[in-house]
């Protein structure tokens, strides 16, 4: 067989696979713009520097999708592994967001910090050393593809344990996140605020769980052409589900204080989105704090409204 004949049909066994792989990644795409668009008024009344860096540097990522038109190998070299990390960052920052969210549940203990500061440390040593030793052992093989205007570089075997530790991770929030609710059932402990914590918290679970196993599945039974099939569609969904989950609290946070400092009451009321139904006589009760204190909405214990 030919080189010509032998780098056809390579493009034509490739073909389906890059092609599903780029209507799987414009799906991505809309819904991250869809969202953008959609939460921009939330966004710039509520701007944080960690949000923004977040939905920006995916402008950046997407705009590069597709565009590769030369062959200088170093050049894909460097793309490939800066975006790996700077995907990995991405994914490390959510987890933050809601590792704080959890903090703030459980009152601030000081056990549950160190617990959490001790799973994100080895989470993010374990999931960066994953992807730089299997970067490292395709390396030699990861080289621009012309005709399809992309850097590409097979998927490593041990690449989709990548995930694994993400994963782990992600089962001891929601594992953190239940037993708080549970706590708090048995106490009959109630505030919105919580009951946005642990709602968002649990939908956010699910739709980064969906997307980590997807993900890791692929590339453990998927072929090696396989390696861009989820994954900038799972970038977008995980990130916009972070952007909802801090707009969600920021939104329902400030319009709870709003009502507070206007001194409405009512049996039945709706802040922000969420319908809330409440005690009166509970919430005559609740301890004022100063503009400069953190703010709570039960008298048993303080939410952190800014860290999370």
């Amino acid at each position: 067989m030919s080189g010509a004949q032998f780098a056809l049909n390579a493009i034509e066994h490739a073909f389906p696979i890059v092609n599903a792989s780029a209507y799987m990644t414009i799906s991505g795409v809309a819904l991250f713009i869809y969202d953008y668009f959609l939460t921009l008024s939330d966004e710039k009344d509520r701007i944080n520097l960690e949000f923004e860096a977040q939905r920006y540097f995916h402008d950046l990522s997407f705009d590069r999708l597709g565009l590769n038109t030369t062959d200088n190998v170093p050049f894909c070299k460097i793309w490939i592994w800066l975006e790996g990390y700077l995907m990995i960052f991405s994914f490390m920052s959510m987890h933050a967001l809601v590792a704080m969210r959890v903090h703030a549940l459980h009152g601030g203990k000081m056990s549950i910090k160190i617990l959490l500061w001790s799973a994100g440390l080895l989470y993010g040593v374990a999931t960066c050393g994953i992807l730089a030793y299997a970067l490292w052992q395709r390396d030699d093989q990861l080289g621009p593809a012309l005709f399809f205007h992309v850097c590409f570089e097979e998927i490593s075997p041990i690449l989709w344990t990548i995930w694994l530790p993400s994963l782990v991770l992600e089962g001891l929030l929601f594992f953190l996140t239940l037993w708080k609710a549970y706590e708090d059932s048995l106490r009959d402990n109630y505030s919105p605020i919580t009951h946005i914590l642990f709602r968002d918290g649990i939908l956010y679970f699910f739709s980064i769980t969906g997307c980590s196993a997807l993900s890791m599945f692929v590339w453990l039974f998927g072929s090696p052409l396989m390696v861009g099939l989820v994954r900038y569609w799972a970038f977008a969904v995980v990130n916009v589900a972070g952007s909802r989950l801090v707009l969600s609290l920021k939104t329902n946070a400030r319009d709870i204080l709003t009502f507070r400092q206007q001194g409405i009451i009512e049996t039945h009321a709706s802040w922000g989105h969420d319908p809330i139904r409440f005690n009166n006589t509970q919430y005559f009760d609740l301890v004022e704090f100063p503009d400069n204190a953190v703010g709570t909405v039960m008298p048993r214990r303080t939410i952190y409204f800014e860290a999370i």
